[in-house]
């Protein structure tokens, strides 16, 4: 590696142990860890949609399709969630 990195080690939510590695050395070792944890939520949410929505991939790459495809999706979600209620069904979907 040509260039230097700078290595952190912090904790996850849990109390386990981090090691981020980065090139970034301007911003503190707080803001770095607290950009990995908001990362690590978004990664979490995705893997989330993924496994209740059935969103496999996106048919359009702009903001507002993604956006769309997303909501469409959301909105399905509750309506079969209201139906499962309202029907007593216990079943999965």
């Amino acid at each position: 590696m040509q260039h230097p990195l700078r290595l952190i080690e912090t904790e996850d939510t849990e109390g386990k142990p981090v090691i981020i590695i980065t090139n970034d050395f301007e911003l503190s070792a707080e803001e770095l860890s607290d950009i990995y944890r908001y990362r690590w939520q978004i990664e979490l949410f995705f893997k989330w949609i993924k496994q209740h929505f059935c969103v496999k991939h996106f048919y359009g790459l702009s903001q507002q399709a993604v956006e769309n495809q997303l909501l469409i999706a959301l909105i399905t979600y509750c309506l079969m969630m209201l139906l499962k209620i309202k029907t007593g069904y216990e079943g999965h979907y």
